[in-house]
């Protein structure tokens, strides 16, 4: 019997360790993509970790960051390097334990995987001066979309959430998915219900209203007018189910794409794009591909040439 039980743990042990094998294997695959809270998550620039430390906690993110002029201390024998890094708004002082690229200098972008450390240092165990291109999708937002003819450069943002009439259009394809929604919240009461231990609130995005329903304390963010990103699941009524609250700027990425857009880019539409984030925050994209058009159009689209 306790032959069969260390089988047990060695097997279930193989077993996760496969799994996460295969989950590393397939974000490196060209298949996998990032959604954009996902990867505004992990890899943040140096204001956006400032903005997010306390939440962050020991959590392992990866910085990305210019390497500025002050010197870059290295202590040889405990393979420890010194230095800091900024995104042009704020600094970041780095210690990183390994070995270093030669390519490490002033001016390099670079990115440093870590935990923030006490006294404000990130103490990172990995880093690179070439950070690999990943596939991240989200939806074209109802932001001015800017083409410059000379550098065949697009500018557009997209999000990782949905407007109340966008849910609305697509919601027999989302299905029970957990979606992300923005809106305000309408100027009504909110009501508890002690039968079924829930609360009941709306928001609108000024064309169409949504009921949500929460099974806990609202949060002090939910009030009268204010914007918020609710995170949650549709029922078969139409009213969200809502799990949880994430904010617009976690789920919105500038996107900057050298060449041709497809015909059927727009806002609304949902594209996969290839690229980088660099230390501004911006996604600098090599490859774009849209998917199915919404039929959502929102009234204020902007395009600037």
């Amino acid at each position: 019997m306790q032959v069969r039980k260390s089988y047990l743990i060695g097997g279930v042990l193989v077993a996760v360790a496969f799994g996460t094998l295969l989950l590393n294997g397939l974000k490196n695959m060209s298949s996998y993509y990032y959604e954009i809270g996902e990867l505004n998550s992990s890899q943040l620039t140096v204001s956006e970790f400032k903005v997010r430390a306390a939440t962050i906690g020991d959590r392992e993110v990866t910085v990305i960051g210019r390497v500025t002029d002050s010197p870059i201390a290295h202590d040889e024998g405990a393979q420890l390097t010194r230095l800091s890094i900024t995104d042009g708004r704020q600094d970041l002082t780095i210690s990183y334990t390994g070995n270093t690229p030669g390519a490490l200098r002033a001016g390099i972008e670079a990115a440093f995987r870590g935990r923030q450390s006490p006294g404000g240092t990130f103490g990172a165990t990995w880093l690179t001066t070439s950070p690999k291109e990943v596939k991240v999708r989200g939806m074209v937002a109802d932001a001015p979309i800017t083409w410059d003819v000379n550098s065949r450069q697009t500018r557009f943002t997209i999000t990782g959430y949905y407007t109340v009439s966008a849910l609305r259009e697509w919601q027999t394809s989302i299905g029970d998915r957990e979606v992300r929604v923005i809106g305000n919240v309408v100027n009504r009461p909110v009501t508890w219900d002690p039968g079924k231990t829930q609360t009941t609130f709306a928001v609108t995005d000024g064309r169409q209203e949504l009921s949500v329903a929460y099974q806990n304390a609202i949060p002090d963010s939910i009030r009268a007018g204010a914007e918020v990103v609710l995170v949650g699941k549709s029922r078969s009524d139409g009213t969200l189910e809502m799990t949880g609250l994430t904010t617009r700027a976690e789920q919105e990425l500038v996107v900057v794409y050298n060449g041709s857009v497809p015909d059927i880019f727009d806002v609304g539409v949902e594209v996969v794009i290839d690229g980088k984030k660099g230390a501004d925050g911006i996604f600098r994209a090599s490859l774009l591909t849209t998917k199915c058009a919404s039929k959502y159009t929102p009234p204020s689209t902007q395009r600037v040439q």
